[in-house]
C-alpha cells in the first residue's frame, strides 16, 4: 500500500505498484524530504519518496500607500503570500537601493506582513526585496522570490531644518580698513537657493552688498559698499533657500559675526583761504584746511607754523 500524504488517521492508502507483495513488518516516514521507509519480512527495506500536493509560497511586496518621495521614518512595505507560511521575520527582507537603509523590521501574518525600513542615511531610493526559502508553508514547501509591482521608494535626507551660523573668515582681519568684508557661512547639511541678495546687512559702517560665493554646504560672502567708520553686521534670515527634502533654512546662529571697518587714514590739504589778500598788511592771515573725511580732535595748536615774518599767535 501507498499514500500521496501522510495524515494522521485521515491517510488514505492505495495499493503499491513499487512495493512487492510481502508482509511488511515496520514503516517509517522521514518529513524533511518525504521519504518512507517499509521493512519486510524476508525481503529487506524499500524505500519511495511521497510527492507533494502542496505548492511552494508565491509571496509580492510593495511600498505602502504613502507619500513618495518622503522624508519620514520608517518607510512601510506590504508583504502578501498567497498562503499562510511559518518562520517569515526581521531579517528576512533584502534591503538595497542607494538610500543606505540597514534594518527591515517584520510584522503580522501568517499571510500578510508589514515591513518596517528604517536607517536610511543618505537621499536616494529603497528597495525591498524577498529571497527564495526564508520561510515555508505548512508542509515545508519553501517560498519562491518575491515579487513586485513596485517596490522602490525614494527618500529625501534629512528631514530637518537646515541651520546655517555665520563668522569672519578665518583669515579676515578686524578691526580693518580693507573692502571686501569676508564672512564665512556653514550649513549642517547640504542647501540650495543660497544666493547674493540673501544676507542681510546691519551696523554703522553703511554696507550695500554681500556678494554669495561657494556652496552648497559652506559659503563665503565678501560685504561691500562701507561708506564711514563703523561696524558691519551680517545675518541670514529663515526661509532663503532650502535642502533637498525643500525645507527651508532656520535664522542663522553666530559666534561673532560683526567686523569694525575703519576708513583709510584721512588726506588734508592747507592752502590760504580763497579770499586772502597777498601780500598783506592784516593783522590776521586765513588758510583753509579741508580733510577727505570727518575728523574729530583738530584744534587749536594742531597747526605748524614756520617762515620769516613773526606771528604771535593762531586764531
Amino acid at each position: 500500500m501507498e499514500t500521496d500524504l501522510i495524515n494522521g488517521a485521515a491517510t488514505i492508502w492505495t495499493t503499491s505498484t513499487s512495493f512487492p507483495t510481502v508482509r511488511t513488518d515496520m514503516i517509517k516516514y522521514r518529513s524533511g524530504d518525504r521519504t518512507i521507509a517499509a521493512g519486510t519480512h524476508g525481503r529487506g527495506i524499500f524505500t519511495s519518496i511521497i510527492p507533494t500536493t502542496t505548492a511552494s509560497p508565491n509571496v509580492t511586496i510593495n511600498q505602502q500607500q504613502q507619500v513618495d518621495p518622503t522624508s519620514a521614518s520608517p518607510i512601510n512595505f506590504t508583504v502578501v503570500f498567497d498562503q499562510p507560511v511559518i518562520n517569515f521575520a526581521t531579517g528576512d527582507v533584502t534591503l538595497s537601493g542607494t538610500a543606505g537603509a540597514t534594518t527591515a523590521t517584520v510584522s503580522g501574518g501568517p499571510s500578510t506582513y508589514n515591513v518596517a525600513v528604517t536607517g536610511m542615511s543618505a537621499n536616494g531610493t529603497i528597495l525591498a526585496t524577498i529571497a527564495a526559502g526564508v520561510c515555508t508553508n505548512a508542509a515545508l514547501d519553501p517560498n519562491n522570490a518575491s515579487t513586485s509591482t513596485d517596490n522602490t521608494v525614494t527618500y529625501n535626507l534629512p528631514c530637518h531644518t537646515a541651520n546655517g551660523y555665520y563668522q569672519p573668515a578665518a583669515a579676515q582681519v578686524d578691526p580693518t580698513s580693507t573692502s571686501p568684508i569676508n564672512f564665512t557661512v556653514v550649513f549642517d547639511q547640504p542647501v540650495t537657493g543660497f544666493a547674493t541678495g540673501d544676507v542681510t546687512l546691519a551696523g554703522t559702517a553703511g554696507a550695500t552688498t554681500a556678494v554669495v560665493t561657494g556652496g552648497p554646504t559652506t559659503y563665503n560672502v565678501a560685504v561691500s559698499g562701507m561708506t564711514t567708520c563703523g561696524t558691519v553686521i551680517a545675518t541670514i534670515p529663515a526661509g532663503v533657500c532650502q535642502n533637498a527634502s525643500s525645507q527651508t533654512n532656520a535664522a542663522s546662529t553666530s559666534t561673532d559675526n560683526t567686523v569694525t571697518y575703519n576708513t583709510a587714514a584721512p588726506n588734508v590739504t592747507i592752502n590760504q583761504a580763497a579770499a586772502q589778500t597777498d601780500p598783506t598788511s592784516a593783522g590776521s592771515i586765513n588758510f583753509t584746511v579741508v580733510f577727505d573725511q570727518p575728523v574729530s580732535g583738530f584744534a587749536n595748536g594742531d597747526v605748524t607754523l614756520s617762515g620769516t615774518a613773526e606771528l604771535p599767535r593762531l586764531l
